[in-house]
C-alpha cells in the first residue's frame, strides 16, 4: 500500500500541519520544492533538514524533485543543489 500526504505551507514559515506525525512508519519521502520561487528558498531548505535529522526517516531515502522547472524563473539543477547545500549531505 501507499499513502500519500500533501504538506504545504498556510503562511510564510508555518507549517501546514506536523508532518513529524506521519513519519513512524514512513519507508520514503518524495520533496517536492518550488524550483522557480526563491522566496520559499529558505523555508524549504528548512524543513528539508528537518527531514534528514528526524530519527523516524533515518533509514527512509528521501527523492527531491525540482517542480516547475520548466519556468524561466526557475533555478537550474545546479543551483538547487548549491542553495540547499545538497553536497555537504
Amino acid at each position: 500500500k501507499i499513502y500519500v500526504f500533501k504538506f504545504g505551507f498556510e503562511r510564510l514559515g508555518e507549517p501546514a500541519g506536523h508532518w513529524d506525525a506521519y513519519f513512524t512508519q514512513s519507508e520514503a519521502v518524495i520533496f517536492v520544492l518550488d524550483s522557480a520561487d526563491e522566496s520559499q528558498l529558505m523555508t524549504s531548505k528548512l524543513e528539508l533538514f528537518n527531514l534528514l535529522i528526524n530519527n523516524d526517516l533515518k533509514n527512509a531515502p528521501i527523492l527531491i524533485l525540482a517542480n516547475k522547472s520548466d519556468l524561466p524563473t526557475a533555478l537550474n539543477s545546479a543551483e538547487l543543489s548549491e542553495m540547499y547545500s545538497l553536497t555537504e549531505i
